[in-house]
């Protein structure tokens, strides 16, 4: 037998509405709802990876998330959607193991907020969000690693990416090559036709650039007229690439308050594993000398940086 009690509402009073469903806008906000990965700590920092089905994260081209990290297996853990915003990890007999919160796992649902750690240095966020929290995230993504002039990728990121770019050549004895590239007699643009010319040379030569690379090539403003082109092509492959870019370079009409100005190129390459180097520092000069010798010979040229250094 249930004991009467009083009750502080009154059925009659507060009768539950009968409604026709649930709210159409409360349906589209939901159905606008992705899960996302949001790098909170690594070499991408910042970067978000959306969640559809299932995705595998690793250092391995295959990987759908790829993550260049001396610590990361090749393909390190699986995430799986689950219903009402939850997500699934598992880890894939990784070397270094998979963290949440701290915590190692095999098998894991993930809450919104949750943190994996994979490798050394990568830390994870997960987020079920929807688009304007996208929108917001890559946009801040884009200002932290990328030129505000020419939208190419920054000098902080060509540091942070190289690193771990040499490491996992070095490593792997694959193909890593570096191409340093310098504007010949910008100085020249910006003293006869003054700065706003200069910068449009220089978003117009991004473009220009960029309309001729692969999806894993990664070219950044290294400062001022300087920019460098990571790609993993061998040493002839990668000397053509630059001689692709140089010949396109040479050829756009830059034109500014209806004059053409004369914008060519020179570029030095220095690749591995044909030639050995101890840092991605010394990868850098090598093919830092190289563009010296282009200069001096003459500009709008392509130095390939030779095994014995001349």
């Amino acid at each position: 037998m249930v004991d009467d009690f009083d009750s502080d509402y009154d059925d009659d009073m507060d009768a539950t509405r009968v409604t026709d469903g649930p709210d159409e806008d409360l349906l589209g906000a939901l159905k606008d709802m992705h899960s996302y990965l949001v790098v909170i700590a690594g070499n991408r920092l910042g970067e978000m990876l959306r969640v559809e089905g299932q995705a595998d994260i690793g250092r391995d081209q295959k990987a759908t998330f790829r993550i260049v990290d001396e610590g990361i297996s090749r393909i390190h853990c699986r995430v799986r959607q689950l219903p009402m915003g939850k997500l699934f990890v598992e880890d894939l007999r990784s070397t270094n193991g998979t963290f949440v919160n701290g915590e190692r796992i095999e098998t894991q649902a993930l809450a919104d907020g949750d943190k994996i750690q994979i490798g050394s240095n990568t830390v994870l966020r997960y987020a079920f969000s929807d688009g304007l929290d996208e929108g917001f995230q890559r946009q801040m993504y884009d200002s932290a690693l990328r030129d505000g002039l020419t939208k190419a990728y920054n000098k902080r990121f060509y540091s942070e990416r190289m690193e771990t770019e040499f490491f996992t050549a070095q490593r792997a004895g694959s193909d890593l090559a570096l191409i340093m590239m310098d504007i010949d007699h910008f100085k020249h643009v910006n003293d006869n036709w003054g700065h706003p010319a200069g910068d449009m040379v220089l978003r117009d030569l991004v473009q220009v650039v960029h309309a001729l690379l692969g999806a894993d090539d990664l070219f950044c403003r290294y400062g001022g007229e300087e920019f460098t082109l990571i790609t993993h092509t061998p040493p002839a492959e990668a000397q053509a690439l630059g001689n692709a870019i140089r010949e396109a370079i040479a050829n756009h009409a830059f034109i500014w308050r209806g004059e053409r100005l004369p914008v060519t190129m020179s570029m030095g390459v220095a690749c591995m594993p044909t030639t050995t180097f101890a840092t991605h520092d010394a990868l850098l000069g090598a093919a830092d000398s190289a563009l010296y010798v282009s200069k001096e010979g003459g500009r709008n040229r392509v130095t390939l940086h030779a095994a014995n250094g001349e």
